[in-house]
């Protein structure tokens, strides 16, 4: 896009010291100038996409994990766990050069309180560093704004193209309060991410039968798109919150 002109007003204004900006890439605007075949574009700075990011991060209540969230913070407690971050890193490392394949998603299944979500944010900051464009969404939020418009057609497509454009899209609990009509709407996501080959980031407390007993054809495609980078976490000792219980 052309160099908006507020951008441009802001940067001729602001008369800050540049050791006092928070962003030195972008002195806080939020775009750096790019030049191509002599013309200035403006483009999104890294900082202005991390905060997109935290925002997100925050309407879900866990801003502050976002912020600490890294592989090299993230601590595993049990072996199973120190699998599943095995994963998670592989696919953050792999995510670039997979990105346009059939498997190129990640799915992080079963046990409550085992670092699942966690994980996903891991990943996430891993990727939003590289400038990759991504969506968080805890899934009853992502179910109930696609109910709340699905009597306007309009605004239904409109919603939907929320949850499908972005180049990583991480579903957070999925299926987790579900309703029983729930199933029909996730599809609509799903199936649209499978067929465009856009990557997604799952997690869920059910495993993958789970999953399949609720709806064949969306699990049939998670699973499909997350072969290669999947991670079940059964069995007692788990939960992070019990430790020592």
């Amino acid at each position: 896009m052309e160099i908006p002109q507020l951008w441009l007003k802001k940067a001729r204004e602001n008369s800050t010291s540049q050791s006092e900006y928070k962003c030195k890439k972008c002195n806080d605007t939020g775009y750096i100038s790019v030049i191509i075949e002599g013309v200035s574009y403006a483009k999104e700075c890294e900082c202005l996409i991390v905060n997109k990011l935290e925002a997100q991060i925050a309407k879900a209540g866990i801003a502050q994990a976002f912020k600490a969230c890294t592989f090299e913070s993230f601590e595993p407690w049990e072996p199973r766990v120190f699998a599943a971050k095995e994963i998670a890193q592989r696919y953050a490392k792999d995510f670039l050069s997979i990105e346009r394949e059939r498997i190129n998603s990640l799915s992080l299944l079963g046990a409550v309180g085992s670092g699942k979500t966690m994980l996903g944010i891991c990943v996430l900051n891993t990727l939003v560093r590289a400038g990759v464009e991504v969506l968080y969404t805890p899934y009853r939020e992502m179910a109930s704004a696609l109910k709340r418009s699905v009597l306007d057609e309009y605004e239904y497509a409109k919603v939907c193209r929320r949850f499908t454009s972005p180049r990583l899209l991480f579903i957070d609990d999925l299926y987790k309060g579900a309703a029983s009509t729930d199933p029909k709407y996730v599809y609509d996501i799903i199936n649209a991410r499978y067929l465009a080959k856009r990557p997604m980031l799952i997690t869920s407390e059910l495993h993958a039968d789970g999953l399949m007993h609720i709806d064949e054809a969306v699990a049939s495609r998670i699973i499909e798109m997350s072969r290669s980078y999947i991670r079940e976490l059964r069995g007692d000792g788990l939960n992070y919150r019990l430790r020592g219980l």
